[in-house]
């Protein structure tokens, strides 16, 4: 079942995973920290043409990104002790903190430094949420499985005629266009307050945080999952 404040929730993050990708390629190098798909493709370009330099420009960031997963669960599992509410809630209020800080650094502080910070908390943003109702996994840092989602269950609606798919495909939709969305908010952004554009990021993912306290509250769910 896929819940009007699943959606919600999903979309917000979708809209912060743009904005943070829209930033550091606007503002720290033209790296995108989060979709490490894009940043394996360059290591290997720009170490084919020797240029070892930019080649760890982009090394760093799939680094970080691979220990901000490891961490991630270890401490769903160790210092959450299993409750997936919490996590989520430890996981947003850490990425609020440090994009906040993130905006009071300027053009001097290395670009691979801020940019392996963003990698490694957006791989805590990505492990904490991973999907958005009922057999509808999801990404919320970047977008190509959503793509390959969206088509699926779009296949399967029509040719299937799965109403439970086509529903899922709208809401892959709304993923897609958030994220894109965010993308363009933050590079207009940067146009106007450069730097502290990431600020954008920390506001969002403040409003999903306030919005998961009121939803938990409401429902007074926590949900323990040791095999998670």
């Amino acid at each position: 079942m896929m819940k009007k404040r699943d959606v919600l929730v999903g979309a917000l993050l979708c809209f912060a995973g743009g904005s943070i990708d829209g930033y550091s390629f606007v503002m720290r190098g033209g790296v995108l920290a989060t979709a490490q798909t894009a940043n394996l493709l360059l290591l290997g370009i720009h170490l084919s043409n020797a240029n070892i330099n930019r080649a760890l420009s982009y090394l760093v960031p799939i680094l970080c990104f691979m220990m901000g997963t490891y961490l991630a669960k270890l401490a769903y599992d160790k210092l959450f002790t299993g409750n997936m509410i919490r996590w989520q809630e430890g996981v947003l209020l850490t990425e609020i903190v440090v994009f906040i800080a993130i905006g009071f650094l300027k053009e001097n502080v290395s670009d691979m430094l801020v940019n392996s910070g963003i990698s490694f908390f957006s791989a805590m943003q990505y492990c904490a949420f991973r999907s958005f109702g009922d057999n509808a996994p999801y990404a919320t840092v970047f977008s190509t499985g959503n793509m390959r989602s969206l088509i699926d269950n779009l296949y399967e609606g029509i040719m299937r005629r799965d109403a439970a798919s086509l529903k899922r495909t709208a809401g892959y939709g709304i993923m897609l266009v958030s994220f894109a969305s965010g993308a363009a908010g933050s590079n207009l952004l940067c146009r106007v307050v450069t730097y502290r554009a990431c600020w954008l990021v920390s506001t969002v993912l403040l409003s999903v945080l306030i919005l998961i306290r009121v939803i938990s509250l409401k429902s007074k769910e926590i949900v323990i999952d040791r095999k998670f």
